[in-house]
Formats: structure tokens, C-alpha cells, sequence
């Protein structure tokens, strides 16, 4: 009894260890099996994301057809992934696109691109897709803005605004408070328009306030220069002339000399008979305020923001 006892646990106890040994071997071709799918999706990733990189340099060179060729291959092979990261990449890529469609001149078929980017991520929760999604809208409006489409401009910067005005999120804020300003300045153009209809008139430029009065609360004091700048002109033509040297003063003094160009230049489009007062103004206070002021290059006053017509990669804010 003793004897088979002894034979009977040896048995078990090789039983056992043979077990372990298969699960452990079928563990090890598991992994090896699935090593390679793991593998390949970080090699599809990171081909896309030099795909993008190079049309990015492709397009700063202005060499659009190039960069509008490679960036195909990411948006048709990759367009309908669920993963976040390539989605994000697709997002980056379609925007690149537009821009470079936009560089050739081909204004339909960069704002179709620009749409189907929004209609396809517009309801993403991925914060960097987001923004993307912001840039192409922004993008779209400064295309209007080229074709002289002030209406289909104005209504873009109403959509940003609807869509990003709830968000806390810092560079979404950029977009709101940029869209602010440059439907406050298009609304003063519309004004200077229709100077000799006062009505008209005075509510365009009261519509302008109402918006310049958002867009002079952003943290970018480029922003807030500009609709503080903005503010004054609007004031100014209302009739409000006390109330215009202090919003100017302070714009000039963050902005320095490419706002003050700026301001200049405004006066320029539709001129009207009380811009010449305005310009008066505009060279006393820059008088005043020159020796304080920083020395910048100048810039035109509803300039695109910085890297905004661009890709994600940079977003561009």
C-alpha cells in the first residue's frame, strides 16, 4: 500500500507538471502570435505620422500637389479606423489637405475637405481632434474671407463660436475669442458699407461692440489688442469719440507698431468721411504712446492667428 502510495503521487505530481508545461508553452505562442499585430499597428501609426510630417515641410514649401498626393494615402487607408491615434492623424492629414487645396487655388475643394473633416470628427472626445476640428473650421472662414464671402464668413464664425463658447479648454477658447474679434471687425466693414444709412449703420456697429466686448477678454494679448483696437473704431464711428482714445491707447501700448499699421490699414477699406478723424486720433495717441510701446514687425490687424491655417501638428494655437 505504502509502495503504491508513493507510485500514485509521483504520477499526479508528473501529471502536473506536464499541464504547466503545456499552458506555459501555449502562453509563449500566444504571445508570439500576437507580437506582430501588435507591432504592426505601431508601424501603422508611425508611418502615418511621417506621412503628415513630410506633407507639413511639403506644403511650407509650397510644393501642394506633392504634399496633396501623400496625404491621400493616410486619409483613404486609414479614414475609417476607430483607433484614436489614427484618427487623430487622419483629422491632422485632411487639414493639411485643405490648406494645400487652398494653396492651388481649388477654394471648393478645400472647403469640402474642410467639411468632411468636421462632419466626420466633429463629435470626438479626443481633445487634440478637437482642436483640429476648430482649425478647420477657422480655416474655412478665412477662405470666405478670400473669396469675399462675408456672409458664409460671418456664419462660420457664429458656428465656432456655438460650438466652443462652453469649452474650457485653453486653445478652444482661442478659436472663440478670435472668432469674436473678426466677426466684430467684419461687422464695422459692413457698417462703413452702408455709411448712409444711419440705422443700418449704428445697429451693425452696435452688433460689433457686442462681440468686440467677448473677443477683449481673451489671455492672448494679440487677440485682446486687436479688439480693443477694434473697440476704438467702432466707437469712433458711432460718434462715440470720447469713449475711443482709451481702448486704443491701451491696445497700442500692448501692440506696438503693427496694431497701430493695422489701424491705419483699416481705415483704408470703404472709406468713409469720419475715418480721417479716426487717423488724427490714431497718430496722436501713437505719438504718445510710441516711446513705451514694443517694437514689433507689422502685422495687418485681422490677421490669420499664427499657424493657424495649418496642421494639428503645430495648430496650429
Amino acid at each position: 500500500m505504502k509502495e503504491y502510495s508513493m507510485i500514485n503521487k509521483q504520477f499526479w505530481h508528473g501529471l502536473l507538471v506536464f499541464i504547466l508545461l503545456l499552458s506555459l508553452a501555449a502562453c509563449d505562442t500566444k504571445k508570439t502570435a500576437e507580437t506582430p499585430a501588435v507591432s504592426d499597428k505601431s508601424t501603422i501609426l508611425f508611418d502615418a505620422i511621417q506621412i503628415v510630417l513630410k506633407a507639413e515641410e511639403l506644403n511650407k514649401a509650397q510644393q501642394w500637389k506633392k504634399a496633396i498626393a501623400i496625404l491621400e494615402k493616410v486619409i483613404l487607408q486609414h479614414g475609417k479606423s476607430a483607433d484614436p491615434n489614427l484618427q487623430e492623424e487622419v483629422a491632422k492629414a485632411m487639414l493639411e489637405k485643405g490648406y494645400a487645396l487652398d494653396g492651388l487655388k481649388l477654394s471648393d475643394k478645400a472647403l469640402q475637405t474642410y467639411n468632411t473633416l468636421i462632419e466626420r470628427y466633429g463629435a470626438s472626445n479626443n481633445i487634440e481632434v478637437q482642436v483640429l476640428v476648430a482649425n478647420a473650421m477657422m480655416n474655412k472662414s478665412y477662405l470666405f474671407n478670400d473669396l469675399k464671402n462675408s456672409q458664409d464668413e460671418a456664419k462660420t464664425y457664429d458656428e465656432i463660436i456655438s460650438r466652443l463658447a462652453s469649452s474650457s479648454n485653453a486653445r478652444l477658447r482661442q478659436h472663440v475669442d478670435v472668432a469674436y474679434n473678426n466677426k466684430g471687425f467684419g461687422l464695422i466693414l459692413q457698417a462703413k458699407q452702408t455709411w448712409d444709412d444711419a440705422l443700418a449703420r449704428e445697429a451693425l456697429l452696435t452688433q460689433a461692440l457686442t462681440a468686440l466686448e467677448q473677443a477683449a477678454k481673451a489671455t492672448s494679448s494679440e487677440t485682446k489688442a486687436m479688439a480693443l483696437g477694434n473697440t476704438a473704431y467702432a466707437k469712433w464711428l458711432l460718434g462715440r469719440t470720447d469713449e475711443a482714445k482709451a481702448p486704443l491707447t491701451e491696445a497700442l501700448k500692448m501692440s506696438g507698431v503693427w496694431l497701430y499699421e493695422g489701424e491705419l490699414s483699416d481705415t483704408k477699406q470703404h472709406t468713409v468721411p469720419a475715418d480721417a478723424g479716426f487717423v488724427a486720433l490714431l497718430d496722436k495717441v501713437w505719438q504718445e504712446v510710441q516711446p513705451k510701446a514694443a517694437s514689433k514687425d507689422a502685422q495687418p490687424n485681422e490677421t490669420k492667428p499664427k499657424d493657424e491655417k495649418k496642421s494639428g501638428a503645430t495648430i496650429h494655437i
